[in-house]
């Protein structure tokens, strides 16, 4: 996944971990900060809240064009104060853009597609970067929004099972929680998505297309990454990798 070539022409670079151990995310962000610098990349800021973080880098030769470095967070777990559900958000200009990096980890569970929708909005409204939200708009040139949206399949786990082993992946993607819910405009309005040409991440077993079935809970594709722009964009590549395995 990292090297010299896929790196070559790329100039910002960010990573966001959810459900990483409290214990184990300071060495995660140490090793990752080595790594990535390795390559030519310096880090702009991370920030971190409970079992989640984001870190952002730019090329070592950009750094000295960013400006106004912000970072907020957002717990909405327990008593929305415990941050293992909420999101995280670091936000700069670079050459003049406003650039804004969204980490969530929204509520679990199938049914709890309302609840997902409240902790957007909540996020939105809560977080204070740069000038003042309004309403649902992010005020940047771009936003970029990843996660464990945790939207799922709207079939259960063994019709959705059958569709994937038919390859049917435009029938599953028609039962998918957060495209109808984009499509009727009552969630991440005006956000765009890459298209989903790989299959469900959730539950899928490491380094296999099996998946493991945890309370009859779809496959679903729970991780994703939007983006919201008035500006040109042209998306390269959007997959997941079998050998990462969500939980």
């Amino acid at each position: 996944m990292f090297n010299s070539h896929s790196l070559h022409n790329i100039d910002i670079f960010t990573i966001g971990v959810q459900e990483c151990s409290i214990f184990k995310i300071k060495d995660w962000m140490k090793h990752l900060k080595v790594f990535i610098s390795y390559y030519g990349f310096c880090e702009v800021t991370s920030i971190e809240m409970c079992q989640m973080f984001i870190i952002v880098f730019v090329k070592n030769d950009l750094r000295v064009f960013v400006e106004n470095v912000e970072s907020s967070y957002k717990p909405m777990g327990f008593a929305n104060v415990i941050g293992n559900k909420g999101g995280i958000v670091i936000s700069f200009k670079l050459l003049g853009y406003q650039l804004t990096f969204v980490n969530c980890h929204l509520a679990p569970k199938p049914y709890k597609v309302l609840e997902r929708n409240k902790n957007v909005f909540t996020l939105v409204k809560s977080i204070r970067i740069g000038e003042k939200f309004a309403d649902f708009d992010v005020l940047a040139d771009y936003v970029f929004w990843q996660g464990d949206l945790n939207y799922r399949v709207d079939y259960n786990f063994h019709e959705t099972v059958a569709e994937i082993n038919k390859k049917n992946i435009t029938h599953l993607l028609a039962k998918d929680q957060l495209i109808k819910l984009k499509q009727q405009n009552k969630v991440f309005y005006n956000f765009q998505e890459p298209e989903i040409k790989f299959y469900p991440t959730y539950r899928r077993i490491k380094g296999t297309d099996e998946y493991s079935n945890k309370k009859n809970q779809s496959p679903s594709w729970c991780d994703r990454i939007l983006v919201k722009t008035n500006r040109n964009l042209e998306i390269h590549y959007y997959d997941a990798l079998e050998s990462i395995r969500h939980r």
